[in-house]
């Protein structure tokens, strides 16, 4: 009994150690094939998002007048207006006829030349910057840290990761000397120099948009609402500032930007598409399986741990056979994320005062990218936070509605002594309400404004936080949001 015994357990340990190593033997197979595995770069996102520059003809291009006005601007920069007037113990000065202001009148006059090009340059229609993860010979005087940088970089492999978007600060730095020209323009009287400087700042946002990435759309919503606040403090002060004819042409301009205050996801796909071809095999199908290796070395490059971490990860191409239970294949990770981002896209548009109700709480919420595990871990990692760039842009719209209301305003006190009682002619609505615009005498002046968050009408009663949307209604605060109040 006992040899029986014996033997039947050798024959269990037997088949056990022999169920082992073929567990083993087709584990490492498996990894084998794994770390074998090579991704195919089938698409170039790099061309798709620079179809638009590339379309424009290079004699039709703004970029080659940029470049030489940011490169005098580089020459002779602002320096940090907060810290100079903090040295002379001064406050702020945000009119030319406020001390100060000499500070600013000197930097325009040195770059009269440098304006010049500027408004070359916001003449034509196309910027034509083709963005690349090189920077091209023709740039490398406006960017010469990046193209020294460049040199100790792994050759250009198209990816967007590597893309890089340097001039878009100095499209900003362009525009605040442009809105310093228009306010010393305005107090000067030239109206002329200030209407242009004006619709240039306008340009400047449209072009800078020529790339659909969310970065550039929210620098453009920036750089509109630096534009309608140098609107607001140009009639403010100088009310007569513009003609009657300039008023209904800014008017019009000011009209037809809609489209351009729209917050789009094309480009955001274009960077997890190209990210998913690089980290995924492609079975031509539209599946595939993960590359563990080339996703390790993505999530570093995404800085989501540093390379050194990267180093602790290096087994994990050994656990790939279980990384694929884990993570999504390559056609759920798409699905998955095409579905998150339409959700979100099909809230673009949602007006301030639908806001509260029906995107609060029907965006959903992204786990954190830190959840490594996750099944989705990528789309954490990579998917946007949308609900502020969506209530940027309907800020702007609202925002261009409150300078349309007021150049409307101004228009009829110039032609009749007497300010308007109501906005309704105005041709546009209260972001807030969807109701007109309104308009109020406070002290023997008018203000014109908005309901802000709170949607009722406090008069023209100036609150800070009326402006943008608090998810916590207790905390809503009284008060409008001013868009025109001189002498207040």
């Amino acid at each position: 009994m006992a040899k029986k015994s014996s033997g039947m357990l050798r024959k269990v340990l037997t088949w056990t150690g022999l169920l082992i190593v073929c567990f083993i033997t087709l584990y490492g197979v498996l990894v084998v094939l794994a770390m074998n595995r090579t991704a195919t770069i089938s698409v170039d996102y790099v061309a798709i998002i620079n179809e638009k520059a590339a379309a424009v003809p290079e004699d039709q291009r703004a970029w080659p007048f940029y470049r030489e006005a940011c490169i005098a601007l580089n020459k002779r920069p602002e320096l940090d207006p907060d810290s100079v007037f903090y040295d002379l113990d001064i406050d702020y000065p945000e009119w030319p006829d406020q001390e100060g202001w000499s500070y600013f009148a000197d930097w325009i006059k040195h770059h009269e030349s440098t304006l010049a090009l500027i408004h070359k340059g916001a003449a034509f229609d196309g910027m034509g910057f083709i963005v690349s993860a090189t920077v091209a010979e023709a740039d490398r005087e406006l960017f010469p840290d990046y193209y020294v940088s460049q040199q100790t970089y792994e050759p250009d492999d198209g990816s967007m990761m590597d893309v890089l978007f340097p001039h878009i600060g100095h499209i900003r730095e362009m525009s605040l000397l442009l809105k310093y020209d228009a306010m010393d323009a305005a107090d000067s009287g030239d109206n002329t120099r200030c209407l242009a400087d004006i619709q240039s700042m306008l340009q400047l946002a449209v072009h800078v948009r020529e790339h659909p990435l969310l970065i550039n759309d929210l620098v453009s919503l920036s750089i509109f609402s630096m534009t309608f606040e140098t609107v607001r403090d140009i009639l403010e002060h100088e009310p007569d500032t513009f003609s009657s004819q300039q008023r209904l042409k800014l008017r019009e301009q000011l009209l037809a930007l809609d489209a351009e205050f729209e917050i789009r996801f094309y480009g955001e796909r274009m960077f997890m598409y190209d990210i998913v071809q690089r980290i995924y095999t492609d079975d031509g199908k539209g599946d595939g399986s993960l590359i563990i290796s080339n996703m390790i070395h993505t999530v570093s490059y995404l800085e989501t741990f540093t390379d050194e971490e990267e180093n602790n990860y290096s087994y994990f191409p050994l656990l790939a056979p279980i990384t694929d239970l884990i993570f999504a294949s390559r056609k759920e990770l798409i699905s998955e994320y095409d579905r998150r981002l339409d959700g979100m896209e099909a809230h673009r548009g949602v007006p301030l005062y639908e806001w509260q109700e029906k995107v609060a709480d029907a965006l959903e919420p992204l786990d954190s990218p830190q959840q490594f595990m996750n099944k989705y871990f990528f789309i954490n990692l990579v998917i946007p936070a949308i609900e502020k760039p969506l209530l940027y842009s309907q800020y702007a719209r609202a925002h261009r509605n409150g300078v349309v209301a007021t150049l409307y305003a101004v228009g009829i006190h110039q032609k009749t002594g007497e300010w308007p009682l109501s906005l309704a002619e105005a041709g546009v609505t209260d972001g807030w309400t969807g109701k007109q615009v309104l308009i109020a005498t406070v002290d023997g002046n008018p203000v014109i404004y908005s309901t802000g968050n709170d949607q009722d009408d406090d008069g023209g009663s100036f609150h800070e936080d009326a402006k943008g949307h608090i998810d916590d209604p207790s905390k809503i605060p009284d008060g409008d949001w001013i868009f025109f109040a001189p002498n207040q």
